[in-house]
């Protein structure tokens, strides 16, 4: 018979991988993250009794945090070192979180409005120059770039190459 089993792990980020050319918003990839996957070959346990089965496993949020941090991976490494992906992704100013990707107890999609963002500038990883916008208090955006901060439309903050999203829950 098939048995379901659970393990629950806190988290304090997100990983989200863009890689794949379907990703082109932040939706697209939360839906990735979310997906079933299948786990051909899969042992039942370490012991010599083991049994080698089909399985599947899909990641779901128990608790939807305070403050949801969603790092979308543009930085790959591999044989030829660290690579960045300048790839466009899209992302909201408010988001929802569908049932898909939450815990079957939570019985409603949960809200987040978009508070802040870090984006890496630059073609390579290993330099580059770092910038965060924030949300004020007032509704304005501004942007930190080193000692300098200035306010910002909002249409500048929805650029399509963010690293890390930070939404706080609505």
């Amino acid at each position: 018979g098939s048995k379901a089993s659970a393990t629950i792990q806190p988290f304090l980020l997100l990983h989200i991988n863009i890689f794949p050319d379907p990703i082109c918003s932040l939706e697209d990839g939360l839906h990735l993250f979310s997906a079933q996957e299948s786990l051909d070959g899969y042992r039942t346990s370490a012991s010599s009794k083991a049994e080698i089965v089909s399985a599947s496993k899909s990641v779901k949020i128990l608790e939807p945090p305070e403050i949801m941090i969603l790092h979308l991976m543009r930085f790959s490494y591999g044989r030829q070192g660290c690579t960045k992906l300048h790839k466009a992704v899209r992302f909201p100013l408010e988001l929802l979180l569908g049932r898909d990707l939450l815990s079957s107890r939570l019985s409603e999609a949960r809200r987040y409005e978009l508070v802040a963002t870090i984006t890496h500038h630059g073609r390579d990883p290993s330099k580059g120059h770092y910038t965060a916008d924030a949300r004020h208090p007032d509704g304005g955006w501004l942007r930190y770039d080193d000692s300098s901060v200035a306010s910002v439309p909002v249409s500048k903050v929805l650029h399509d190459q963010a690293y890390v999203l930070f939404y706080k829950r609505l």
